[in-house]
């Protein structure tokens, strides 16, 4: 039987291949050829190593026998991988080409499927929330199916393009921009369809925000009240000033920590009359 190294003795460092950031692992100062086991409080893991690099079937078991995940590897490069849930439903499944991605909830609902041509992000609900179509164009939909922002650019989820291309439902997101707002990923496409509005209006709907009993809410529409130096809003600011409940953190699909709120309300409030002045 072939000899298992732990994890921990091997040295590990990251390496760029073809575009795609690998482990390179060596043991005793030289590329490890072999096989490598690692156990944790939450499961157990077997991998193979071809010098220096991951390399076939390597998988993972929860601690109550239930599969974790498995891959197929190509030196470093994930062709296939299966990940579940502790229950034993699934949860992911990644293949390299022809490429797929897919991500489904514990109860079965499908979240995201993307393709070499399309990406789709869908509520808990199972109702599409958001499309992408290559690199190029992007619809992101509100739970009722109704389109609410369209973009015609180049996209990067971490970065919002410019306004010039970017299309709002303005009728609908006036009318439900409270609900909208429950998602975090529609608060960056809000505070730039904000711009647009007059200082009157826009104002009116800070102070909206402000008035919620919705913690984030509340938090970001106070921010933005000192953003926008938005005067008709200090009254109400003010009576935040010692509301200690800090808003609890946005998770997207994947439950990844999107946002967390590092202060109170109190101290954003403080804060954002400090900016105005007051």
């Amino acid at each position: 039987m072939e000899e298992m190294i732990n994890m921990d003795d091997l040295e590990i460092r990251e390496e760029w291949i073809s575009g795609i950031e690998v482990d390179y692992a060596e043991y005793d100062g030289a590329a490890f050829t072999g096989a490598a086991y690692e156990k944790t409080e939450y499961y157990y893991s077997e991998y193979k190593f071809v010098n220096g690099y991951i390399h076939g079937r390597c998988f993972s078991v929860y601690t109550n026998g239930q599969p974790c995940n498995e891959s197929f590897m190509e030196h470093g490069i994930t062709l296939e991988k299966t990940r579940w849930y502790q229950s034993g439903a699934k949860r992911e499944y990644y293949k390299k080409e022809p490429m797929i991605n897919q991500y489904w909830s514990e109860n079965g609902i499908l979240l995201e499927d993307e393709n070499d041509k399309t990406r789709k992000i869908f509520y808990p609900s199972g109702k599409l929330k958001s499309l992408y179509i290559g690199n190029d164009e992007k619809i992101y939909y509100d739970e009722s199916g109704e389109w609410v922002v369209k973009i015609k650019a180049e996209y990067n989820d971490y970065v919002v393009t410019d306004r010039k291309n970017m299309y709002f439902n303005d009728d609908f997101i006036s009318k439900n921009y409270m609900g909208l707002l429950m998602d975090y990923e529609f608060y960056k496409y809000f505070i730039i369809w904000l711009n647009d509005k007059n200082g009157d209006e826009r104002g009116d709907i800070i102070i909206d925000m402000i008035k919620s009993d919705v913690p984030w809410h509340k938090s970001n529409g106070i921010n933005l009240a000192g953003t926008h130096n938005v005067r008709k809003a200090i009254p109400y600011i003010r009576l935040e000033l010692n509301n200690n409940v800090k808003p609890p953190e946005h998770r997207d699909h994947r439950d990844i920590p999107q946002s967390s709120y590092g202060w109170t309300i109190g101290k954003t409030a403080k804060t954002a009359l400090g900016r105005m002045g007051v």
